[in-house]
């Protein structure tokens, strides 16, 4: 499945709705942009997504592991010509 595709499946639970309780003009406006708030989430690079892994490994010597100081942190994102996500995809209240 293409990450359009996976947009558009996953968009709505992942994204849901503006406000609590969406009158039918936000329901319509939502299900516009859940889809792409989704798709800019999957288009984001490893690199970025690798910041919020914790990979477990067995039998580690304790004295060789580093924390992860990014474990607890919001990732630094791409800049995208200066616009936040949520102004890419042209959402004008706050994203979540």
């Amino acid at each position: 499945m293409d990450v359009t595709n996976l947009a558009k499946v996953f968009g709505p639970t992942i994204v849901a709705h503006a406000v609590p309780d969406p009158d039918p003009m936000t329901l319509l406006q939502d299900t516009k942009r859940q889809p792409k708030v989704v798709e800019r989430l999957l288009l984001l690079p490893m690199e970025y997504w690798s910041q919020l892994m914790m990979v477990e490994q067995e039998n580690v010597d304790p004295a060789h592991v580093i924390e992860n100081t990014n474990a607890y942190s919001t990732p630094q994102t791409p800049d995208v010509k200066g616009n936040t996500a949520c102004e890419s995809v042209g959402i004008s209240h706050s994203c979540m």
